[in-house]
């Protein structure tokens, strides 16, 4: 018995003084944009001579404060990457007797506009949806799908982390799931996409959805591409416009008005008697 009084006196002290450091004024898991101003409260029973604030550079390196309650204000510089950023800090009663409190994260992000993800510039595969999730990417390469796999059904969510590193090419890829018969092919191409550098080497989630029903509807109706020969003059087939009015020609009307594309490629014909303008025939 006394030996666990004493064990419980020896933890004792260390648990009671035990200090934290916590966000106040806002939901401490929330993104932090550049140029705001985060407040932060030392919580601890122990009164120090001094407790210091350190923090991950290019935030603010030293703050100190001497008279409880301990409270801090870090403001995050404009022109910093994304990224996550740690704060941690060390109270001292006297030279020689600090206590190291435990660091907390500030997750920097900044607020992109809706076109930074680059997406309506790219046409993936049908059947393909890409959800960046509000990363930014300044290029990136469209995702396939594999006429096989959308024929034999095999599709899909898949969810991948992408990290930057600090020039903005993708560093590292890792599958967190989705199908073992895309990670392959998707992996290959998300490693070419490319991020602006203030996105830092934060890990980037992407959802991308493969739909092989919708991917197999968008295949037949896309109009196919091939020459048709009609025997004296290739081109790929033109669609008529619709007719805006009747027009007559050589006495005849319902003509309608072609596509200039079509009328540009119609072949040479003979011109045909002119019945209307014939001259009459002497004696008749």
């Amino acid at each position: 018995m006394n030996r666990l009084l004493a064990l419980a006196a020896l933890f004792a002290g260390p648990l009671c003084a035990q200090a934290t450091l916590q966000i106040v004024d806002r939901d401490p898991g929330a993104p932090v944009r550049p140029g705001e101003t985060v407040n932060i409260t030392a919580q601890t029973s122990t009164t120090y001579a001094a407790l210091f604030l350190f923090a991950d550079d290019p935030l603010p390196l030293i703050q100190m404060a001497n008279v409880p309650p301990y409270r801090f204000s870090v403001t995050i510089p404009d022109k910093i990457a994304a990224g996550h950023y740690r704060l941690w800090a060390k109270g001292c009663k006297g030279p020689q007797d600090c206590d190291d409190i435990d660091a907390i994260t500030l997750d920097v992000e900044p607020a992109w506009p809706v076109s930074a993800d680059g997406s309506h510039a790219v046409k993936d595969a049908p059947g393909v949806t890409v959800d960046m999730n509000g990363s930014p990417v300044m290029h990136r390469s469209a995702i396939p799908y594999p006429q096989d796999l959308v024929a034999q059904g095999i599709g899909g969510t898949m969810v991948l982390e992408i990290t930057p590193d600090w020039e903005g090419h993708a560093e590292g890829v890792q599958v967190i799931s989705g199908p073992e018969e895309l990670r392959k092919e998707v992996t290959k191409r998300v490693l070419l996409w490319h991020f602006p550098q203030q996105a830092g080497k934060k890990p980037r989630r992407i959802t991308i959805t493969f739909d092989p029903y919708l991917a197999a509807r968008q295949s037949a109706l896309e109009p196919s591409a091939k020459p048709v020969s009609l025997g004296y003059r290739s081109f790929t087939p033109v669609h008529f416009q619709p007719a805006a009015r009747s027009v007559a020609a050589h006495g005849h009307a319902g003509y309608a008005r072609l596509a200039p594309g079509l009328v540009r490629r119609r072949p040479h014909r003979v011109a045909e008697p002119d019945t209307h303008s014939a001259q009459p025939v002497a004696g008749l």
